[in-house]
């Protein structure tokens, strides 16, 4: 597991890093990066689903799934080939989706601590710190970890934001609520059938949802593309 706090020297401490915000903290929330912070369709078109199957352009989608390896039936050796290829390109390129940095904005401006928690490797953590800072994302720490369930319990987090099903059922047994983005590869999976899942189509869905979980009350939201 790797954590840096935003725009702070690795050395600094959570603790240190939220002191300021420690007086009138609302709450903790966390959100994963990829296909919730990130648009992942482009013109209709997933754009890993794209990119992987102009590397390889004898593959066939065999099912939507969060892992290439059942999605394509591909080896982790040419997972890992792809990968160390063409991630970097596409982590840079990616927009982010529309309306998630305004909210993350109120949120830190209401004095929430903003967790953002990532499955990328460690090796990504320079990219995705650019990326987080050249779209102007406001948050408290950024995490590098693949067991999310037990870091959000540990953090104290109360709400987490993630696309991935097996991370939401791991998250929400440990306690914490948490909110499923709804994507192709989740579509079959019934957020009615586990307790503490709930299954949101958008940022502004997000934000009503949290609005009403904390009884806050946000400005109107602009609805422009993401930039």
């Amino acid at each position: 597991m790797k954590h840096t706090d935003r725009g702070e020297s690795v050395k600094r401490t959570k603790t240190d890093r939220l002191a300021d915000n420690q007086s009138f903290c609302q709450g903790i929330i966390g959100f994963d990066i990829d296909g919730v912070l990130t648009c992942e369709m482009v013109g209709g078109e997933n754009i890993w689903q794209r990119e992987i199957e102009a590397y390889f352009p004898e593959l066939r989608l065999l099912e939507p799934n969060f892992s290439f390896t059942a999605a394509y039936g591909l080896s982790l050796d040419k997972v890992d080939q792809f990968m160390e290829e063409k991630a970097p390109s596409i982590f840079r390129a990616v927009r982010p989706q529309a309306g998630c940095q305004e909210l993350l904005s109120q949120l830190f401006e209401m004095g929430f601590t903003i967790h953002l928690i990532t499955a990328r490797e460690p090796c990504y953590e320079k990219i995705t710190s650019q990326w987080l800072a050249e779209h102007e994302f406001k948050y408290s720490a950024l995490w590098f970890e693949e067991d999310k369930g037990k870091l959000c319990r540990r953090l104290g987090i109360e709400v987490f934001v993630d696309d991935y099903w097996d991370n939401c059922v791991d998250i929400s047994d440990q306690g914490v609520r948490a909110l499923l983005v709804s994507a192709p590869h989740n579509l079959q999976c019934d957020s009615n059938s586990e307790e503490g899942i709930y299954r949101v189509e958008s940022w502004q869905e997000i934000r009503t949802h949290l609005a009403d979980y904390y009884g806050l009350q946000f400005g109107s939201m602009r609805e422009s593309p993401g930039a």
